[in-house]
């Protein structure tokens, strides 16, 4: 008898493992945040696993609520929306994502690309000296344009 498994059927390999995963996760980051952010249980001891689940949902709740406020729009002085912090979380998301894209399409094509952050820093390299350029032929004085 060979040592070799039967693969999962593909519902549980495109479904199953996903979610269980996720809820591992909010599991792990929860158990962290009540450990580091917790309030301690003053009631009785038969109390705790209760007190402790409410204290998991606020500090799940705050978490992401922080996350989501904080990363996509702020409320300005005067009641306006200020978009900053989205402009502030897609620069440097854009660049990951790219460096992410060039590493698969490596991938895909065959070949082992361990070089991505490296492609990254001459990417931005070569897009500074570009930029350069095409900014010293407009003001050839290089002083401030008119």
């Amino acid at each position: 008898m060979s040592g070799a498994r039967k693969p999962l059927p593909n519902w549980v390999d495109t479904i199953v493992l996903p979610v269980a995963n996720l809820l591992l996760a909010f599991a792990v980051l929860g158990l962290l945040l009540v450990i580091l952010y917790g309030q301690p249980n003053t009631g009785h001891w038969a109390w705790a696993p209760f007190h402790y689940l409410g204290e998991y949902g606020h500090l799940v709740g705050q978490f992401f609520s922080a996350i989501a406020g904080g990363s996509f729009v702020n409320v300005g002085p005067e009641g306006g929306l200020d978009f900053r912090p989205l402009s502030n979380v897609l620069a440097p998301t854009t660049t990951l994502i790219f460096t992410g894209l060039a590493v698969a399409l490596a991938f895909r094509a065959g070949y082992f690309n361990i070089g991505g952050e490296s492609q990254l820093l001459i990417g931005g390299l070569g897009i500074a000296f570009l930029i350069y350029g095409l900014t010293a032929r407009v003001n050839p004085g290089g002083g401030a344009p008119v």
